[in-house]
């Protein structure tokens, strides 16, 4: 019997709570185990103000989603935000394979960051920790999005507990007062213009937000979950993120953190003297929770351009047991591996980060053309795109 169909239709069975923690476990994967080091060495202690910057950014974008998500709860959402509201097939198709593309490039970031956590406790080729953990998460996300979502649940609790973890250790670890007031002092000392340079690599541990919106047509209820789930998982990571920037660089000079390939796990080490490998542990799971949400978003958002026909249907076929994109996954997932084995991460956060403020900003001009459809006021978009606009060019200006 063949399982794999064009018309079976995706299954909705995700409620606002199990969504939110979803969303929050890619929020949490996609960033702050792995790159919290790479902030600092940008920013110094201003890496501080450079997570709150780019939650700042990220509150914006998501309050326009969630607008947006509610008038249209489906799968590739912004290819199809872009689509009503300028009625350009090209520009939709561009916006989705640039989402698709985001989502294939971080899934590159987090299996480098799985085995530089993973060989912490197995001296294994780097290689075969990208590619059997790989072919593991891909099989989850074949076999549905309920097992997908309740292991996803699971491994954000177990991350969340993870973050807390170092937070409470770090604060009663030696000196901790007198460090992080120094820290907090001396968090403009290295200028405005690092700080914002951070704030462009620490967006990227915000990223998993807007993946919440591809799965739409998996939500229960959407008008009303998808607002609640959103939100909820972006101010949840917010506090979290300060908090960890906080404690991080009171237990670690930010140089010295900046070098290490598993930061949070020498955070812990270093506050309390241990040489338990519990933090890695965890890392390994954050991790893994990040690269099968990216694997989702982006086999979604295959699935939902050829629903509209904008790319082959083959990408649209979808297993009529499991009732997920078993093609388009299976794609995404090649992509990924080849992208993760080629390049550094902190290439591939730049780059990731750079496309989706282009696909953020898309998503905010779509919401101004389409304002008289949705309920939002005119000043959340221009802002948010003005706050987009500026993280882009000072980027562009580091570049140059």
């Amino acid at each position: 019997m063949n399982h794999i169909e064009n018309k079976t239709k995706l299954k909705r069975t995700l409620g606002w709570k199990t969504y939110a923690l979803y969303g929050l476990g890619n929020i949490l994967g996609a960033g702050i185990y792995v790159l919290v080091g790479e902030v600092a060495k940008e920013a110094g202690n201003g890496a501080i103000w450079s997570f709150l910057i780019a939650g700042i950014v990220a509150a914006f974008t998501a309050v326009t989603y969630t607008a947006l998500a509610k008038k249209y709860p489906v799968s590739a959402g912004e290819a199809i935000y872009a689509k009503r509201a300028f009625g350009s097939k090209k520009l939709s198709l561009m916006v989705g394979l640039t989402l698709a593309f985001s989502g294939v490039v971080s899934a590159g970031v987090l299996l480098n960051g799985f085995a530089n956590y993973a060989s912490e406790l197995f001296d294994i080729s780097r290689y075969i920790y990208i590619i059997v953990g790989l072919l593991l998460f891909l099989a989850v996300a074949i076999k549905g999005i309920a097992e997908s979502a309740r292991i996803a649940v699971l491994l954000t609790i177990v991350e969340f507990l993870g973050l807390l973890l170092v937070i409470l250790v770090s604060l009663f670890s030696a000196d901790f007062l007198t460090n992080a007031t120094s820290v907090l002092t001396s968090s403009f000392d290295g200028g405005g213009l690092s700080i914002f340079f951070g704030t462009f690599l620490a967006f990227y541990a915000f990223i998993g937000f807007e993946d919440m919106v591809n799965i739409a047509e998996e939500v229960k209820n959407p008008k009303v979950n998808l607002k609640k789930g959103m939100l909820s998982a972006l101010a949840v990571s917010s506090v979290l993120y300060v908090l960890i920037a906080i404690v991080a660089l009171s237990v670690i000079p930010a140089a010295t953190l900046g070098e290490s390939n598993a930061p949070l796990a020498d955070v812990f080490k270093t506050a309390t003297g241990s040489t338990l490998p519990i933090i890695t542990i965890i890392g390994v799971f954050a991790i893994i929770n990040g690269v099968l949400a990216q694997i989702i978003m982006s086999s979604r958002v295959l699935y939902g351009l050829s629903s509209e026909k904008l790319i082959p249907n083959w990408f649209g076929r979808v297993h009529s047991r499991f009732q997920t994109p078993v093609n388009a996954s299976a794609f995404v997932a090649a992509l990924m591996l080849l992208v993760a084995l080629i390049f550094p991460l902190a290439i591939l956060a730049n780059i990731t980060s750079f496309a989706l403020l282009i696909i953020f900003s898309i998503v905010q001009l779509s919401a101004l053309r389409l304002r008289h459809q949705i309920r939002l006021p005119n000043s959340v978009p221009i802002i948010g795109l003005i706050l987009n606009t500026a993280i882009m060019l000072i980027q562009i200006f580091q570049w140059l």
